[in-house]
């Protein structure tokens, strides 16, 4: 093809009909051919970074996603549509994120896995991250965690920002959770429970509609508040500084895991607050999942920005067994696609 004889917008629509057929060798040389074109060239970076991650080279796909902004600040405005949350997102430069040095489960080194622009998901981006997600591999223990991630702190002042529109109460979610309790009360006789990472409070509320005695703890004021308005009792805490001597026979710990920068601590304090005839209810994504392998790089999952964590069922359960946790149920998540949900007891024999 001579691409003398066509316009940088004839050679931008032919490559990116390339790209979607999957040819991705014939697209990167066209996008190549008009990466300094004045109106078309941050787009051209966007899709040759689009194109390394596909075809396995996330470091050099980084690299062009953020010289795809710096060209193009903007650049979302004219690649989402109206209605998504980021359309108006204007990259200001790399915010200062503290590199996660190692697999937060073992310790060993992680290789580059994957790299994507978290803008393209259906939420609000927090400003205090990257626009930039690379993810890394451990082969140690087949899990996969965040190159990159803001200090505790920062999160925290900005998780409103992100979730403050999110957190609704989805009513159409409560069937899916009156099964779940059912189920964890086969379990267990208690009728006491405490919900880490209330949400929407759709679990708290079906547990109190079902008779259970609830408590819920949340380090985001939009779930507390929620809670409050509906008359549960709720406090606004980092659930890894809430200390109290008392237990609970079920813990609903639903997509929490993977925010969190110690996993490993976190079970273990999941332990401590778990009567020893209860049953922990715990979701989170799985990157093993068959959604994911289906969908591959269009699971929504793997632009999450605030997720540090990205569990497989192998290190999930190796995580659990090195916490003296015993997992009796696993299950496809009816609310989220590519998530588990597990129902794990402990191991009070050893």
């Amino acid at each position: 093809m001579d691409n003398q004889l066509k316009t940088p917008k004839e050679i931008n629509d032919i490559a990116s009909e390339l790209f979607n057929q999957e040819n991705y060798e014939a697209a990167a040389e066209l996008f190549l051919s008009i990466a300094e074109d004045d109106t078309y060239g941050a787009y051209a970076h966007f899709m040759l970074a689009d194109i390394s991650n596909r075809t396995g080279d996330p470091v050099t796909s980084k690299e062009l996603y953020y010289k795809s902004l710096t060209i193009k600040p903007d650049l979302f405005k004219y690649m989402l549509s109206a209605d998504n949350p980021n359309y108006n997102y204007v990259f200001t430069g790399m915010k200062d994120e503290p590199p996660v040095e190692a697999c937060p489960l073992c310790g060993v080194a992680g290789k580059p896995m994957w790299c994507y622009p978290t803008m393209r998901m259906m939420s609000f981006h927090m400003q205090e991250h990257n626009p930039v997600r690379l993810w890394m591999y451990c082969e140690g223990c087949h899990h996969i965690y965040a190159e990159t991630f803001p200090e505790q702190k920062v999160m925290e002042a900005g998780t409103d920002l992100m979730y403050g529109r999110m957190f609704l109460t989805r009513s159409s979610r409560f069937p899916h959770y009156s099964a779940i309790l059912s189920k964890l009360a086969s379990y267990t006789d208690g009728r006491d429970l405490l919900e880490i990472g209330l949400g929407g409070c759709e679990g708290v509320l079906v547990a109190q509609e079902m008779g259970f005695s609830v408590f819920g703890v949340d380090i985001m004021d939009t779930g507390v508040s929620l809670a409050k308005k509906y008359g549960i009792k709720a406090e606004l805490r980092d659930f890894m500084e809430f200390e109290t001597d008392e237990q609970w026979s079920i813990i609903l710990f639903g997509d929490v895991l993977e925010h969190v920068s110690d996993p490993e601590s976190a079970l273990k304090k999941l332990y401590r607050l778990l009567k020893d005839d209860g049953v922990l209810w715990l979701s989170t994504p799985n990157f093993d999942s068959a959604f994911s392998i289906v969908n591959s790089h269009d699971d929504g999952m793997r632009l999450e920005v605030s997720h540090k964590n990205y569990f497989s069922r192998i290190s999930l359960f190796n995580l659990l067994e090195k916490c003296r946790f015993v997992p009796v149920d696993y299950q496809l998540s009816e609310s989220f696609p590519g998530s588990m949900e597990v129902m794990i007891i402990k191991d009070v024999q050893n």
